[in-house]
């Protein structure tokens, strides 16, 4: 900075001249900006989670439809990670195996456009993209945005998984609950907050919704804190999620704790106190459900049972025989907003006969089939695949089975769920794919 050059016999000072021309040098400039990228960057992934399970409006398009804090706190996201990418040399293999994932989430909504002209040139197609963008895609920037980040950075993020657990758990036990009420677009016209036929959904108006979401941050809250203190807020979230999963009475959710405690307690890196910690939580659990709840309890040994007179369970299944049927006969898909007409025609194909057209088959796999064909199915199994890679990586690391276990779980609730193609779940979804330890 301060060097002297010696320039046709003459020396120059070049800190003096940057002095004199009140500029800093472009080296010291660069670093200042980059320490401001960065930590734009950091406060936007700080503040997500959050912001992803409440309601915060902040401006109405016909097309895009409401926008909130969420969505431009994720634009930040996008616009400083892509900037940090793009002043890189060279990029690392898992951040390469991020873009991939990024690029597979985001493929179903430009196929969706191909799926809405294909059976309807007059369908909405920008609301169609900008839907399933919001719903699941657009998230998908959270993985590797969540990588460029330190491991100590890595933990605060997960810690706002707790508090975003934490603001969803008891906001609609207070009185300003009301102010996050959620229009009919963003959950499919459910509008509730708090308990809906005594099953808790939380702020995000969806009793299923409420328990998946809780799931994910445990496993975040599980995977990605470190540190002295890492005990009591893992305890916390394991509270919060246990309370959340069993006033929600979501057999989704129950059944995604299941699959991952069932993979924790079989994993041989964890020690035998761990173990025996995560089965006594499973009983308390479902003794809890049990004892406490008369919804959770019958709704669970319906599913148990197989008991047909459970009308929300054979809906479902008649949703996703219908799903079925219809995309046999468009196998490039109908698009989001044509679903509905489009099964109609052969709802009375069906084998209970109880739905008259789907809104949704209440699966990821099958709503994306209707909606963006062959290849958008396709895409979202490849999603998962991706999933489980960028978690089971060769590093040792006893977090990183915390991280495999909420693949597992999700993955099983997807069957039964659109989650986590949906706004409250993806966030949490991309961000747990981020946390793992490896930095190749």
């Amino acid at each position: 900075m301060n060097t002297i050059d010696h320039i046709g016999g003459t020396h120059v000072n070049q800190g003096a001249l940057w002095r004199a021309k009140k500029v800093m040098p472009p080296k010291q400039a660069s670093s200042i900006q980059w320490f401001g990228l960065r930590t734009c960057h950091y406060a936007a992934l700080l503040s997500f989670l959050p912001f992803s399970v409440l309601y915060l409006p902040v401006y109405t398009n016909d097309t895009a439809g409401v926008m909130t804090a969420r969505d431009i706190t994720l634009f930040v996201v996008w616009c400083t990670t892509v900037t940090i990418l793009v002043s890189k040399r060279s990029l690392s293999l898992r951040e390469h195996h991020c873009i991939q994932l990024c690029a597979l989430a985001l493929l179903p909504a430009f196929l969706g456009i191909l799926a809405s002209v294909s059976y309807d040139s007059a369908s909405p197609l920008m609301r169609d993209f900008f839907q399933l963008t919001k719903r699941f895609g657009g998230s998908s920037i959270l993985t590797i945005a969540v990588f460029q980040c330190t491991d100590r950075q890595r933990t605060l993020l997960a810690k706002t998984a707790v508090i975003a657990l934490f603001i969803m758990d008891l906001v609609p036990l207070t009185p300003i609950y009301n102010w996050f009420l959620l229009p009919q677009s963003v959950n499919g016209g459910i509008v509730h907050m708090g308990f809906i036929e005594d099953r808790n959904a939380g702020l995000l108006g969806n009793p299923n919704e409420f328990g998946v979401v809780a799931f994910l941050a445990l496993a975040i809250a599980l995977g990605g804190i470190t540190g002295r203190s890492a005990w009591l807020w893992k305890l916390f979230a394991s509270t919060l999620a246990i309370y959340a999963v069993v006033s929600s009475a979501s057999r989704g959710a129950m059944a995604a704790l299941m699959c991952a405690g069932l993979f924790l307690v079989v994993n041989a890196r964890l020690s035998l106190v761990k173990q025996v910690a995560i089965a006594l939580a499973f009983f308390i659990l479902i003794w809890a459900g049990f004892e406490f709840s008369d919804t959770y309890k019958n709704r669970m040994t319906n599913a148990l049972s197989g008991d047909t007179s459970d009308v929300n369970f054979v809906a479902r299944l008649d949703a996703q025989e219908i799903a079925i049927i219809t995309s046999v006969h468009y196998p490039l898909g109908v698009g989001l907003t044509n679903i509905a007409p489009a099964t109609e025609q052969y709802s009375a194909n069906s084998l209970f006969g109880l739905t008259s057209s789907v809104g949704t088959s209440d699966s990821i796999f099958l709503d994306y089939l209707l909606a963006t064909g062959v290849g958008g199915l396709a895409c979202i199994v490849l999603v998962f695949r991706l999933a489980w890679s960028l978690v089971s990586t060769k590093v040792s690391s006893k977090q990183c089975v915390y991280l495999q276990a909420g693949v597992i779980g999700i993955a099983v609730a997807s069957l039964s769920m659109l989650s986590p193609a949906s706004v409250f779940a993806s966030p949490f979804f991309f961000v747990l794919l981020g946390l793992h330890p490896s930095r190749k």
